[in-house]
């Protein structure tokens, strides 16, 4: 049996549990997984489930693995595979071309890729996946040059578009073996940076959800019922999530006398702003910042929501909105990118 070794930028990550869930269901169905992550879990031991404790124990960290990691996979790639290896740094200076710091960026991916690459070879993997057109897919791309491994990628939303010239998603996305899109929108989009001749290699691979974790529950409260609407948003804290425009949105709902009270689920570099903004618009009393939440914790804010909205300037297809809708929860999202294909106007 063939074994398949995921990447990731960070894994666990409180953010993207449904990297794990895949994991998870695809080992149930008989397929060998190990695991690999550039980056330590985003959060600390104590709020980690048990299920990714056992995750985190047996996932090679590259940057865990420290500079004696990196000059021992080095050292054994360069002796069993020089002309590979050199090839591999070739295109990496070639990549990183004559800017300082585009060409320290690009050789770091290329030290990481060869620690992943060894990883490989060590522990027996002869595919390689990745979810997102981030730097793990520079890392897998660059790791497929040196090393006798398959490749492929899963992109959510849209790949980066307005990168530099010489971008480097086309150059990531012409070695692999096949593209998974979550949806037809971005297939499109990922379509649009790919010579025709390889359109092949794309497909689209919807996301899935676990039924079992997300069960419809009982109504939180109803039309005659006094409390508050309890409206929930669920995502990080980031500018592209549009948290500025539900602020807005309470702000005018309140001016019109509805009562609601918003909960934030989530962290990310935007907290202390949006933060500072509900408190200048006299809304700190209505909006609760719950912070970010593990994969078990979730199931409870949606249980106590009457409305799940998602702001979004930009995204994929959102398993907020999947996780939302399957325990029968009311959504609020924008009609862009890959959400019409998930969510419609009154259904």
């Amino acid at each position: 049996m063939t074994r398949v070794a995921y990447l990731v930028s960070r894994y666990p990550a409180v953010s993207h549990t449904f990297v794990l869930d895949e994991v998870l269901r695809l080992r149930a169905r008989g397929l060998d997984v190990v695991t690999a992550s550039i980056n330590a879990p985003d959060h600390g031991d104590a709020r980690l489930t048990e299920t990714e404790r056992d995750e985190e124990r047996a996932t090679f960290y590259v940057k865990g693995a420290g500079l004696r990691g990196a000059l021992a996979a080095h050292a054994r790639t360069l002796l069993d595979r020089p002309g590979r290896w050199l090839a591999g740094l070739g295109h990496a200076l070639a990549r990183g071309g004559t800017d300082p710091a585009r060409l320290a960026k690009s050789l770091a991916w290329f030290a990481e890729a060869v620690m992943v690459g060894d990883w490989m070879r060590r522990v027996g993997a002869q595919h390689l996946h990745v979810h997102f057109a981030n730097p793990a897919s520079v890392v897998a791309s660059m790791a497929r040059r040196v090393f006798p491994i398959t490749f492929s990628l899963t992109v959510h939303g849209s790949p980066p578009y307005h990168d530099e010239p010489g971008t480097w998603f086309p150059g990531t996305a012409a070695v692999a073996d096949f593209v998974c899109c979550i949806s037809h929108y971005s297939r499109s989009q990922v379509l649009l940076r790919m010579p025709p001749g390889r359109w092949s290699r794309v497909e689209v691979t919807p996301m899935g959800l676990d039924l079992d974790r997300f069960r419809p529950g009982p109504p939180a409260g109803g039309t005659t019922d006094p409390r508050p609407l309890e409206v929930l948003c669920v995502g990080r804290l980031a500018r592209v999530k549009g948290h500025d425009l539900l602020l807005q949105a309470l702000d005018r709902l309140r001016e019109e006398g509805r009562e609601l009270r918003l909960t934030l689920v989530g962290d990310g570099p935007e907290r202390a702003r949006l933060e500072g903004l509900a408190a200048a618009w006299g809304l700190a009393d209505r909006v609760r910042f719950a912070g970010a939440v593990n994969r078990d914790g979730i199931r409870e804010h949606y249980a106590r929501a009457d409305v799940v909205v998602l702001p979004s300037l930009s995204e994929g297809v959102p398993v907020v909105l999947m996780e939302a809708m399957a325990m029968e929860r009311a959504c609020v999202a924008p009609r862009l990118a890959g959400i019409p294909e998930l969510i419609r106007e009154g259904r």
